[in-house]
């Protein structure tokens, strides 16, 4: 159980990183 909640924190963490690099280069395009 508690694995599945880590693997998910994880997910949700790279999730958000990949998130915010898209919008700092679309705020640097516009």
């Amino acid at each position: 159980q508690r694995e599945a909640v880590q693997a998910l924190e994880f997910k949700c963490d790279v999730l958000w990183s990949i998130l915010d690099a898209i919008h700092h280069a679309y705020v640097r395009n516009c």
